[in-house]
């Protein structure tokens, strides 16, 4: 039997999970509709500039096909 404390905790988890996907579709929004390249926040070998793409690249999609699958 979950107690209250479990359910509480759940919601949470589903609530983190649903937030980050909207996060990803509004970065991918923006940056369609404005036509900004936000690839040059993924991380690229060897370039210690791209140490902040270890943050942001899982906001970051290539198309709307990468963004579904």
């Amino acid at each position: 039997m979950i107690n209250l404390f479990e359910k509480e905790m759940n919601k949470r988890k589903i609530g983190f999970v649903i937030g980050f996907v909207l996060l990803m579709w509004l970065i991918y929004l923006l940056g369609f509709f404005l036509k900004i390249d936000l690839g040059i926040l993924g991380i690229y070998p060897r370039a210690i500039n791209s140490l902040l793409g270890i943050i942001t690249s899982p906001f970051i999609h290539g198309s709307f096909e990468h963004l579904i699958f």
